[in-house]
């Protein structure tokens, strides 16, 4: 791999009814409407690129295993992604505190770790 993070996903599954459907547009009008706190390009490698969207209240588990299963990465692979991901975002989050005066919530309250 080949991590590049910046500051700043769509559902994958297919529909299993109406239901699901409607379900799936609510979910995503929700991340719409959400600003992302940072991108992360994974470098899959023959030039296959793609990227990670951090929202407030993403946790790095969750984020590497939906990753993993969408690109068929082995556990070693997932498990490296969460290190990378947990790393970037409290990086993210020393960033924000400094600028902010320190007076920012805890990585738990940001993302659910």
């Amino acid at each position: 791999f080949f991590f590049q993070a910046e500051d700043g996903i769509r559902d994958a599954q297919e529909s299993r009814g109406l239901g699901d459907v409607y379900k799936r547009q609510e979910q995503q009008q929700a991340v719409d409407t959400k600003n992302p706190l940072l991108f992360i390009d994974i470098n899959l490698g023959e030039g296959n690129s793609q990227r990670i969207v951090v929202f407030e209240g993403d946790r790095s588990e969750d984020l590497a295993q939906e990753f993993a299963q969408q690109h068929n990465l082995d556990d070693d692979m997932k498990d490296r992604l969460k290190e990378l991901l947990d790393a970037q975002m409290s990086q993210l989050l020393q960033r924000i505190e400094e600028e902010e005066g320190g007076s920012l919530q805890s990585d738990e309250e940001l993302f659910d770790n």
